[in-house]
């Protein structure tokens, strides 16, 4: 159990290195294996990963290529390994070390419950002289039962780090005007940092208003294709980019040390969320921010699309119905098909309000039903059904042999298995255009002498087992039912933690079961320990100091402004005292000199 940013991962990674045989890592997280899988690389450590996005010949290639000894690290979701095709080869793997991680996913307790963890304790018994691990950043006594309980490691050791944070401060800004609030926060704040909100539109709104207060923002999230995420990444990684207001699917596993600050403007869904959020700022250990700002309607919202997730039998089942016939899939039919998906569509098509749509989804997903990928990017690729050899004879004499032979020049593996190929790259090796490439590679296809598949960077879901009565889905709705109360349970516990005048560190310690007997001296509420108080000397001066300053009215948020936010409680109070006094008149969020 070790915080945002303390070395999981290289718990593991290490460990699996010195291990003799191929370590499995179970993640439930695409964007974080593809990162670990790509980190890995970079350092020579022969490394892949397996998902639901891929096709099945590939998953078959690489499953084989694991087996013998192509790679160090097998990651993989826990979906994954139950299927068919894992279960086959399981005798034939040699493993060095299992290791599980987001291990919270396995208990109703934890964050982000995965159905699909608690079929992992089969690891224990396929291979019980493998070593298994399991990592996690943010668990509750409960969760950790489950998760010793669920994987069979009851008398495992447990190493656990303190969730104090030294370095970073925690505060709560309650405020009716969120983007003045913003830009005052970032004039006082310096380096890079990460905005979280909680939908792809509201992210490009906030950095298309950024941009316009002249600061360098860009957006990040899981709308956008693989390329573009790619360049946004790399650009905001390097410093190229000082801010990136994101979803949540940013910043997990990112190695990225000197983010001074985390911003919040929309109300996660739990302490944990937040927390592991919070922690991507300061992993270099330099002093660090994390700031939530809300309203009273981010409260009510948050409120209302949390009771809109509350899916129960009758809402999933209708879900499961509308999906297969939208792509006419009989009853007994369609697994392992894919088609392009547009949720929001599908939403709107169906006039079912977009959360709850999500949380369907989601459900059916987390059971192993379908496989949904969000702007999931597939490379083009191309391979050749007949050899060599016979593709120069046969076609020596056709116009685009040129293309053909350069093809052949600059990529290996094109006759053995489909091969990722570049349209941009092929346009500039042979100095053509990209209508002609993409000519001559259909040709290919016309011709019937290999296939080409072009590059795919759309939302598509992918059916994983053949279609059931709707009446007869393999889903738990007692469990579910418990999860959505669970759900609201630790919304509540946020909205107190946002709400209470107490140290922030310690009701996240009190949260995460960690006993701490000292206030952090770091947050709001602790650097504005006096709150009110103030000595008659302190409110004349702050009643000269508005005289010189306000003409006649001002508002109040741009009042407040002129303090550090950790003496606002104070500046409140003395402009309440002012106010009883007759001097000032505060109404509609002005204050007037009277």
């Amino acid at each position: 159990m070790l915080p945002t940013g303390a070395g999981k991962s290289i718990c593991f990674q290490v460990a699996g290195l010195l291990l003799d045989g191929l370590t499995i890592v179970i993640s439930p997280l695409i964007a974080l294996m593809l990162d670990q899988v790509e980190n890995l690389s970079k350092r020579g450590i022969k490394a892949v990963c397996l998902h639901g996005g891929m096709h099945k010949a590939d998953i078959d290639r690489e499953l084989e290529n694991a087996i013998y000894g192509k790679y160090d690290f097998l990651y993989i979701s826990p979906e994954r390994l139950q299927t068919e095709i894992f279960y086959a080869r399981r005798e034939r793997m040699k493993l060095g070390l299992i290791a599980i991680d987001e291990a919270h996913c396995i208990s109703q307790w934890g964050h982000d419950f995965r159905p699909s963890y608690l079929l992992l304790d089969q690891l224990k018994e396929w291979f019980p002289d493998t070593p298994l691990s399991a990592f996690t950043a943010t668990a509750t006594a409960n969760t950790l039962v489950d998760i010793k309980k669920y994987l069979k490691l009851e008398h495992a050791k447990v190493f656990r780090k303190s969730f104090v944070k030294e370095n970073l401060s925690y505060t709560i800004l309650k405020s009716t005007e969120k983007k003045a609030e913003l830009l005052y926060v970032l004039k006082r704040l310096k380096g890079s940092g990460i905005i979280y909100a909680r939908n792809r539109k509201k992210c490009e709104d906030v950095a298309s208003f950024l941009v316009e207060e002249n600061y360098n923002a860009d957006f990040y999230h899981a709308g956008l294709d693989h390329k573009q995420r790619a360049i946004k990444q790399k650009n905001w990684t390097d410093g190229t980019t000082q801010v990136i207001v994101s979803t949540n699917a940013f910043g997990m596993g990112i190695d990225k040390s000197d983010v001074r600050w985390v911003v919040h403007i929309d109300i996660p869904p739990s302490i944990e969320e937040y927390y592991q959020e919070a922690g991507r700022a300061g992993r270099d250990g330099k002093k660090s921010w994390a700031i939530q700002i809300y309203d009273d309607k981010d409260v009510e919202m948050t409120i209302s699309n949390m009771k809109l997730t509350q899916v129960d039998h009758k809402v999933i089942n209708s879900m499961y119905e509308k999906l297969h016939s939208l792509y006419n899939i009989p009853i007994g039919g369609g697994e392992g098909e894919s088609f392009d998906f547009d949720l929001n569509a599908f939403s709107r098509m169906h006039k079912i309000p977009l959360f709850r749509t999500l949380s369907a989804v989601k459900v059916l997903s987390d059971y192993g039903l379908i496989h949904v990928t969000d702007s999931f990017f597939k490379p083009s690729t191309l391979h050749f059904f007949i050899s060599r050899e016979r593709v120069i004879r046969e076609q020596s004499n056709s116009s685009f042999y040129p293309f053909l032979l350069g093809l052949l020049r600059n990529y290996e593996g094109l006759f053995n298995h489909p091969t990722k190929i570049s349209e941009e790259k092929i346009m500039r090796i042979m100095k053509t255009n990209y209508q002609t490439v993409i000519r001559n590679l259909e040709q290919i296809n016309a011709l019937q002498i290999g296939e080409y598949s072009p590059r795919a960077s759309v939302p598509q879901i992918k059916f994983m087992q053949p279609r059931y009565e709707a009446r007869s889905l393999p889903i738990d709705y007692t469990k579910l039912k418990e999860l959505n109360e669970n759900r609201e349970d630790k919304l509540n516990a946020l909205l107190r933690f946002m709400d209470k005048d107490y140290c922030r560190e310690l009701m996240i310690l009190k949260y995460f079961d960690e006993k701490s007997g000292s206030t952090c001296g770091r947050c709001d509420i602790c650097l504005d320990s006096h709150k009110s108080a103030f000595s008659t000397k302190e409110l004349k001066e702050f009643r000269k100091y508005i005289v010189e300053r306000v003409d006649k009215e001002v508002n109040l948020v741009q009042l407040l402004h002129w303090w550090p936010y950790n003496k606002r409680r104070t500046i409140l109070s003395m402009l309440k005292t002012l106010e009883n006094e007759g001097e000032v008149i505060v109404e509609n969020r002005k204050l007037i000199l009277n």
